[in-house]
């Protein structure tokens, strides 16, 4: 059989060493990084709607629409006045 007698450590641990205070420096890590990928998750939608935003001008002129699309506007403004027989245009 194998016996040994270890003496206690007469210095002091440091303090950060302590296990509440890893544990607490690890939480706050954890939260300060979460919170960092959460602002960049959340302002990249916001960031490209202030571009959008920025890019918009009123006294710009808009680029028109394609001929499908200006049909379907011409035949969906029709429908919607009642102007016309019914037809397809």
């Amino acid at each position: 059989m194998i016996s040994a007698k270890l003496l206690q450590d007469s210095r002091q641990r440091p303090f950060w060493m302590g296990t509440w205070i890893v544990t607490l420096l690890f939480a706050v890590v954890s939260v300060t990084l979460l919170g960092l990928w959460a602002a960049r998750a959340l302002t990249a939608p916001l960031s490209s709607f202030a571009k959008a935003a920025e890019d918009f001008s009123l006294n710009g002129a808009a680029e028109p629409l394609p001929s499908a699309a200006r049909k379907r506007s011409v035949r969906l403004q029709r429908r919607s006045t009642g102007c016309g027989n019914g037809s397809q245009p």
